[in-house]
């Protein structure tokens, strides 16, 4: 039988070597076999017809027919359950032009291709687009970017130890680059007495003893309260004698994998005799050193039980039952192969779950690489009057620049372009003019950016990505402004005007940049971009020709055209500020207000604000000073800097205000900081940082670029 006849079926028979063909297995369903005679031909207009029997035959449908139309029309229902079952088997490949649609599941043991190129920018759109979630047994190799909202702040399991009678647990290769802090929890079941459950720290297998750690402890019986400091110790005790079982404790330890100070939390409750017993300590390890692992040993008896690992997390997921089901196990190691591959981009509806290793080429996390562009976060201030030089005022990551061009306040305001689902601006209001400014004077907003963050945008090479400006802008001062991409690292530059064309209106604008094959940003934790929306200047900025291309920066032509927002008491509002790569603005990238307040932590935390808040816990360790560890809400690009406003010291007693403050150590998560009061604090008595009063102070942590 010939291929393809009318061009409506295309089945392929197997002919012996004769010629004959064999009609015994063309097609088959669970209840009957169609045979196809090679020796029938159908004319234009006939289906294939097989009610019973072995006998098929190419008949005409009567007008008016459901079967007009049809080429072949199965009514068994029989259920697929493998290649072999099901109302319609066929044993080779089918080839298949147009849709195809499946009441049911598609489960395929073999690989699945999808040639299809169209790219993702959307949970509905793309070359695969799944309404459920996604289950990956194996890899996910991604040669595009990641994108989706993500629940945060989840725990990974990552080992489980159990032991028996043991002197020593010892738990390694737990510790590494891919999570920042980690979550131990110890249940112990044993039926022996133990005393002193310790801990120590294990690089490659072999336990640190140095005399480097150190801890305060504070001790809570039915009745008491006692506390101690310990320096220059081996390990670090975090509970005493334990009679009674189960006992639990839950340690949180901080940056153990990383080349600097490591810290722990621990949280421990058992039973001795009658009594329950709650520790609460903070330990440390006072050196520069990294970690893959941990010990823990009793000063006498034997430990048995359990101890679980976990690795905290920015962003955590939930599988998904998938109405796609894939059998085949074959490993991802590119884009081009494993059990299902996507030419094109891929839109997901819900969660996706992967059981092996995620690798992505492009870049997995926001688009938008302007921090607080939706002006929600203000830690500093919502509003700050009489700015007259640079800095940081008020809302998070924005930065004001000024020489000697007039006096300005900053503040977040709720005016917002409206049915934009923005909900915060950023407003500068000039309070005393500069009608004349002098060649060297200067106004600009303007957010730096980390090095690290912008290596996907291949600058300095032939593929260096361009970059799109977004934002909306209000002020009652029309005409020309401008904005400019600084190359930090390389001393480069390139800008471009935009024109605000009705005073006090909102207007969206959108400017895109051609990226720049001269000079890669450095990979560190340094500021590499300046990102900078020019306000006023002097002649020693406007004087020259604008770089509207990438070129070695020219001081006279970082701002020609601009406008002097100073030179009466105007104003100008921003919201949705959004850089992104590529050519053309995308909608702005709304985040969840955690993970706005998390990237902008990255940079700078000021911790209480409320009356009396708790910041920190310590132990008074003279009359006139409290040393006390503080864990931030949010791991920092670098160690910070630290200051303080409205403190106080309570030691059980009274507050005692707080009026010095010294570092004992930084880190990127965590510090010791050194609290000082005039007089009045009890030696050795645990104590609690506090907001002073009804005030609204804090601990302030800065680490911006």
């Amino acid at each position: 039988m010939s291929n393809g006849y009318l061009g409506l079926i295309n089945i392929d028979v197997a002919t012996a070597s004769g010629g004959t063909a064999d009609t015994t297995k063309a097609l088959q369903s669970a209840t009957t076999t169609i045979n196809v005679s090679a020796a029938t031909a159908p004319t234009n207009g006939q289906v294939l017809t097989a009610t019973s029997g072995t006998a098929a035959t190419w008949q005409t449908p009567a007008a008016g027919s459901s079967t007009q139309g049809t080429l072949l029309n199965l009514s068994d229902t029989t259920q697929s359950t493998s290649v072999a079952t099901g109302a319609l088997v066929v044993d080779g490949g089918a080839g298949i032009v147009k849709d195809v649609f499946v009441g049911g599941k598609v489960s395929t043991a073999g690989i699945v291709n999808i040639d299809d190129t169209t790219q993702s920018t959307s949970s509905i759109s793309g070359a695969l687009i799944v309404d459920g979630g996604v289950g990956i047994a194996k890899d996910l190799f991604v040669g595009g970017t990641i994108n989706g909202g993500i629940q945060g702040g989840a725990l990974v399991h990552l080992n489980t130890t159990n032991f028996t009678t043991s002197s020593a647990v010892n738990v390694d290769s737990v510790f590494s680059s891919t999570y920042e802090n980690y979550k131990i929890i110890l249940t112990m079941t044993g039926s022996a007495a133990v005393t002193n459950s310790q801990l120590q720290f294990r690089t490659s297998g072999v336990t640190n003893s140095n005399a480097s750690y150190g801890v305060q402890v504070a001790k809570f019986d039915d009745t008491t309260v006692t506390s101690s400091r310990s320096t220059s110790q081996t390990l670090i005790i975090f509970s005493d004698t334990i009679t009674s079982y189960p006992s639990n404790t839950e340690l949180t330890i901080f940056s153990p994998f990383a080349t600097e100070y490591t810290s722990a939390t621990v949280d421990s409750s058992s039973q001795v005799g009658s009594a329950i017993r709650n520790y609460r300590n903070m330990g440390w390890f006072g050196a520069t050193t990294s970690f893959d692992g941990f010990s823990i040993t009793p000063a006498s008896g034997t430990l048995t039980g359990t101890v679980k690992v976990y690795g905290i997390v920015d962003s955590g997921v939930a599988a998904t039952a998938s109405t796609l089901g894939i059998t085949a196990t074959t490993q991802s190691t590119a884009t081009s192969n494993g059990a299902l591959t996507v030419a094109g981009g891929a839109g997901i509806g819900k969660d996706l779950f992967v059981g092996g290793n995620l690798t992505v080429v492009g870049r997995n996390g926001p688009k938008n690489i302007l921090v607080n562009g939706g002006m929600r976060i203000a830690q500093r201030s919502t509003s700050f009057a009489g700015i007259t030089a640079g800095g940081f005022y008020a809302l998070d990551r924005w930065k004001i620049e000024e020489t000697n061009l007039g006096t300005w306040t900053m503040s977040q305001e709720t005016d917002v372009p409206t049915g934009k689902g923005f909900s915060s601006s950023l407003k500068l209001l000039n309070t005393v003019a500069d009608a004349s400014p002098a060649a060297s004077d200067n106004f600009y907003l303007t957010q730096k950016i980390e090095g690290q963050a912008l290596q996907y945008l291949k600058k300095g090479t032939a593929s260096a990505e361009s970059l799109t400006i977004s934002f909306w802008v209000k002020s009652d001062k029309t005409g020309t402004y401008i904005i400019e991409l600084q190359d930090i690292d390389n001393s480069r530059h390139i800008a471009k005007s935009y024109t605000i064309d009705s005073g006090s209106t909102w207007e969206y604008k959108t400017l895109t940049f051609a990226g720049d094959t001269t000079g890669a940003f450095d990979d560190d934790a340094v500021g590499s971009l300046n990102v900078i929306w020019w306000l006023a200047g002097g002649s020693n900025v406007t004087s020259g020709t604008l770089a509207t291309s990438w070129a070695t920066t020219t001081a006279a032509n970082r701002a020609v055209g601009q406008v002097n927002l100073g030179d009466a008491n105007n104003f100008i509002t921003f919201t949705g500020m959004q850089l992104e790569a590529g050519v053309g603005a995308s909608g702005f990238e709304f985040e969840r207000i955690e993970d706005d307040q998390k990237r902008c932590d990255r940079y700078y935390q000021r911790l209480g604000g409320t009356a009396s808040m708790s910041i920190g816990t310590g132990v008074c360790n003279a009359t006139t000073q409290c040393n006390a560890t503080i864990n931030y809400r949010n791991p920092m690009i670098a160690a910070p800097t630290t200051g303080y406003a409205d403190l106080a010291i309570y030691d059980g007693a009274a507050d005692t205000d707080v009026t010095s403050l010294g570092s004992e150590w930084l880190s990127t998560s965590s510090c010791r900081q050194q609290f000082g009061v005039a007089s009045g604090l009890t030696q050795y008595r645990p104590g609690l940082v506090i907001v002073k009063g009804a005030t609204s102070g804090y601990l302030e942590l800065s680490a911006e670029l």
